[in-house]
C-alpha cells in the first residue's frame, strides 16, 4: 500500500527538524567572552583597577541583554585554586564606565570599566584582581587574565608644591618621597591635566611655558612593587600661576662713544634675548642728572646730533624687551667736543 501524501509530509518534517530543511539548528549558548585588557595599581590607598567589558559571545555574537559584571580582589591561596580564591576574594561594584567608540561600525559599542576600592586590609600582601562577564541568561564567561598586584604601605603625596616663575620658565619645586615623580600639567582652555614630564628630582623647570598664559600643576610620586609595576601616591595638591614677563633683558655691553665736529655717534654690542624691543639711550651734560634722549629699535647705534662743542657728554644705554621691562644701565661712557 502506498503511504499517503499527508504521511509524507509528516514524516519529512519529523526528519528535517520543526519544518526547516537542512539539518537541526543548535541553540546558541550566549555565553560572554572573558573582559580583557585587566589592570591594577595602588594610588595612596586605594586600588584602581579596569577592564573592557566584553561585547560579543563565544560564538563571536553580539551580546544580548544586560551584562552583569564580576570584578574580585584578594590573596591567592597557597595551593593556587580558582574556585576558592573566588569564593574567599571580595567582590566590589564599578565606580566609573566609559563608552568607547567600537572598532567596527557593526559591533556594539564597547565600555572602559573602572573600580576603586581600599588597599589597607592587605599591605605587604599579594593580591590577584580578576573579572569575569554574566549575561542576562545567568552564564558567566571564563575569569579574565589574573592581574597580581603586590600592595604596600601608602606612598604619601607629594606637598607644598611651589611654581616660581624665571625668565626661561616657571620653576617647580616640591617635598615628597618617591623613586620618581609624574608632573602633570592643565593649560589656560583646557578641562584636564595632561603628562609634562617625569624627573627623579622633587623640581622640574617648565620651559615651556608662554608668557601670559596661565598654567595650573599636579605631581604624583611612584615607588616599584614588582618588575614593571609601580604603586602611586595620591595627586598633589593642585597649584596655579600666571606665567608674566616681569624678566627685564640684561644691560647692554660694550657701549663706545665716538665724537666727531658735529655728532656723537654711539655703538654697542647687540642683546640676546628673543623678546628685545630695542635701547633707550641716556645723557648726561657736563656732570648733570642722567636723563633719555632716543628709544632705538634693535639695531645697537645711536647719533646724537643735539651736542655743541666745548662740552662734555657723559652716555649710558638700557635695552627693553616687548613686555615693557626695562633692563639696568650699561657702563657709561664720556665724549667731549672739541
Amino acid at each position: 500500500m502506498r503511504p499517503s501524501l499527508a504521511a509524507a509530509v509528516a514524516a519529512l518534517l519529523l526528519n528535517t527538524g520543526c519544518g526547516y530543511i537542512g539539518g537541526t539548528q543548535v541553540p546558541l549558548a550566549n555565553v560572554p567572552t572573558p573582559p580583557r585588557d585587566i589592570a591594577a595599581i595602588q594610588r595612596g590607598a586605594t586600588i584602581i583597577a579596569h577592564f573592557m567589558a566584553p561585547d560579543l559571545t563565544t560564538e563571536g555574537y553580539p551580546i544580548k541583554g544586560v551584562l552583569k559584571l564580576d570584578l574580585r580582589a584578594g590573596p591567592a591561596p597557597a595551593i593556587w585554586n580558582e574556585s576558592a580564591w573566588a569564593a574567599q576574594a571580595q567582590r566590589f561594584d564599578p565606580t566609573r564606565t566609559t563608552k568607547l567608540p567600537p572598532p567596527k561600525p557593526d559591533l556594539p559599542t564597547q565600555q572602559l570599566v573602572e573600580y576603586q576600592f581600599p588597599a589597607t586590609a592587605w599591605t605587604s600582601q599579594e593580591i590577584i584582581v580578576a573579572a569575569r562577564a554574566i549575561g542576562s541568561n545567568g552564564k558567566a564567561s571564563n575569569w579574565s587574565t589574573l592581574f597580581t598586584l603586590p600592595v604596600r604601605a601608602p606612598l604619601a603625596k607629594p606637598e607644598q608644591l611651589t611654581a616660581t616663575p624665571l625668565a626661561n620658565g616657571i620653576r617647580l619645586t616640591w617635598r615628597g618621597a618617591g623613586e620618581h615623580f609624574r608632573v602633570m600639567r592643565r593649560t589656560e582652555g583646557s578641562d584636564s591635566f595632561a603628562d609634562l614630564a617625569t624627573t627623579t628630582a622633587p623640581e622640574y623647570l617648565d620651559a615651556s611655558a608662554e608668557f601670559g598664559k596661565t598654567y595650573a600643576y599636579q605631581v604624583l610620586a611612584f615607588a616599584a612593587v614588582a618588575p614593571q609595576k609601580e604603586a602611586q601616591s595620591d595627586l598633589s595638591d593642585e597649584t596655579t600661576k600666571l606665567y608674566k614677563d616681569e624678566f627685564p633683558p640684561a644691560a647692554p655691553a660694550g657701549l663706545i662713544a665716538t665724537p666727531s665736529p658735529a655728532t656723537v655717534e654711539l655703538s654697542w654690542d647687540s642683546n640676546t634675548e628673543p623678546d628685545l624691543a630695542g635701547y633707550r639711550v641716556y645723557r648726561s651734560i657736563d656732570g648733570g642728572a642722567f636723563a633719555k634722549v632716543a628709544d632705538v629699535n634693535e639695531i645697537p647705534a645711536y647719533s646724537d646730533h643735539a651736542v655743541e662743542r666745548g662740552k662734555t657728554y657723559r652716555y649710558a644705554v638700557t635695552a627693553m624687551d616687548k613686555s615693557g621691562n626695562e633692563s639696568a644701565r650699561s657702563a657709561t661712557v664720556e665724549a667731549v667736543l672739541q
